[in-house]
């Protein structure tokens, strides 16, 4: 029979099961939504239960997909969101919700972090940036709430261990994902003894590391078993953002990848970290001789969603004819003096502020639709701009933008991302660049492909920046920072005065 590959990614907003031909070639995706519930007080969780039985139900889909087709499943690798965090019992029983990136509450104890000379030590150790999105930071602040889940009988894991564990009764988690908890220390590969002592955690309530290419077989899951996954390999995989790299063939610093789905992140692949902790760049583990560098932004495709659903009631997908309209709009328009800062979800990199938010400014009565959504198009692109400029700071030298994500597969974006960043663009249509990326690691991991074959086959599209446009983009830019800094001032004289 002819082998194929399933890619599983655990996202925010939805799980998806991608099944490739062992050519490469992607043959169906399945997804299935899930639900993150967001309350006042800044939380953001999802049910574990949910995201378990969600990213089943595709895995069989596939398999059941792929055995009607006439397919063998070989291989199946892993990929998922980071920074989740929730509480499970010694028989594996979720305790919590569990709090992902978005989740604001824990953003005083990283503000604290940062301000203190442990902070830096921290972040030299582990690469992870010092914000509410980690774990390490979700910890301290159960532990100022005095939470009762917080005790020595309980285990601490993300949504993939959770998931892992219903399908091999294991607690184990890749380098990767272990690199995004805050708590992993890249030089030793181990979990770091300081974050624990913080945290007040032992390492036992931790689970075991390994490897990204790791292999397993044998699933313990009933459903699973009988899709026909028994003999399957399954490869643990690694985090979103290292795998959409990998997915879209970025394996050098020469590439400077844009993943834009729910959030947004700004990576290249580096042979050794890179560490600045004044831009706090993220070094997350692909391999033993790579590593991914970059800045996650929580302004993504959350924020034109927010955006169309509120105000235009639309939203984004590829196969909604009011959004092909609205983006058609918004690209015969110019936005002028109008400005929007992206931070209606608070803020990772660049400003790493959960308090921050978003703003119109330059609004004026002739101002239509199609201007607002122009300017937030633009401000998305500017945020991403500024993340990669520090980046440049830190030593990275790109000389070429690789998009990927829903968000950026369109002509007037990739025109937009050329003609701010003065790069040229390639435009990666492979779908989810991450769930491609979990199944080239499985194969990578299986020996069934090298590195230098990652690229081949797929479908690229290049533009190429406008000249006559550089001028007005770094004048609109140079706005865009003097609006944030007016604001990071009147938040910083707030938070004095309390």
């Amino acid at each position: 029979m002819t082998h194929c590959v399933i890619g599983v990614d655990l996202g925010t907003t939805s799980v998806k099961a991608n099944l490739f031909h062992e050519n490469g070639q992607m043959l169906q995706l399945f997804s299935h939504t899930v639900k993150t519930h967001h309350e006042e007080d800044g939380s953001a969780k999802q049910c574990p239960q949910e995201v378990a039985r969600a990213t089943g139900k595709v895995l069989v889909e596939a398999a059941q997909f792929a055995k009607k087709s006439g397919f063998s499943v070989r291989l199946v690798g892993i990929s998922a969101a980071m920074h989740s965090l929730l509480v499970v019992n010694q028989a594996g029983e979720p305790l919590t919700y569990a709090s992902i990136w978005m989740d604001a509450r824990p953003n005083e104890e990283a503000m604290q972090l940062r301000r203190q000379p442990i902070g830096k030590t921290l972040y030299e150790a582990t690469g992870t940036p010092l914000h509410a999105m980690s774990p390490l930071a979700k910890l301290l602040w159960m532990r100022r709430q005095s939470s009762p889940f917080l005790n020595q009988h309980n285990r601490y894991v993300s949504l993939k261990e959770f998931v892992w564990y219903q399908w091999f009764g294991e607690w184990v988690v890749d380098e990767s994902m272990a690199g995004a908890s805050g708590m992993y220390n890249l030089h030793i590969r181990d979990w770091d003894p300081l974050a624990l002592s913080l945290a007040g955690i032992q390492r036992d309530q931790l689970s075991s590391i390994v490897p990204t290419k790791k292999l397993y077989q044998g699933v313990i899951n009933s459903e699973l078993k009988l899709a026909g996954l028994s003999d399957t390999l399954f490869n643990i995989g690694a985090s979103d953002g290292v795998l959409a790299n990998l997915g879209v063939g970025a394996l050098d610093e020469e590439s400077m990848v844009i993943t834009m789905g729910t959030s947004c992140a700004v990576r290249l692949t580096a042979h050794k970290p890179i560490f600045d902790f004044q831009h706090q760049p993220f070094t997350y583990v692909l391999n033993d001789e790579r590593y991914v560098v970059g800045g996650p932004s929580n302004s993504g495709g959350v924020i034109v969603d927010w955006i169309l659903q509120q105000f235009l009631g639309s939203s984004v997908s590829e196969d909604n004819d009011m959004w092909k309209i609205l983006l058609q709009e918004a690209s015969q328009v110019d936005s002028g003096n109008l400005t929007f800062l992206p931070y209606v979800a608070g803020e990772r990199a660049p400003l790493w502020n959960a308090d921050w938010s978003g703003a119109w400014l330059g609004l004026r009565l002739e101002h239509q639709r199609s201007h607002l959504l122009r300017a937030a198009l633009e401000g998305i692109v500017f945020n991403a701009f500024w993340i990669a400029g520090g980046l440049r700071k830190a030593g990275a030298q790109p000389k070429r933008l690789i998009l990927s994500g829903k968000l950026l597969q369109n002509a007037f974006m990739s025109q937009l991302c050329a003609d701010i960043f003065q790069l040229p663009v390639i435009s990666c249509h492979v779908g989810d660049a991450s769930a491609r990326g979990a199944a080239k690691l499985a194969m990578l991991a299986a020996g069934d492909i090298q590195y230098h074959q990652i690229s081949e086959g797929l479908p690229f599209e290049f533009t190429f920046p406008n000249k006559k446009k550089q001028v007005e983009y770094a004048e609109k830019y140079e706005r865009f920072r003097s609006y944030c800094q007016l604001l990071e001032s009147n938040l910083s004289a707030s938070s004095s005065r309390v």
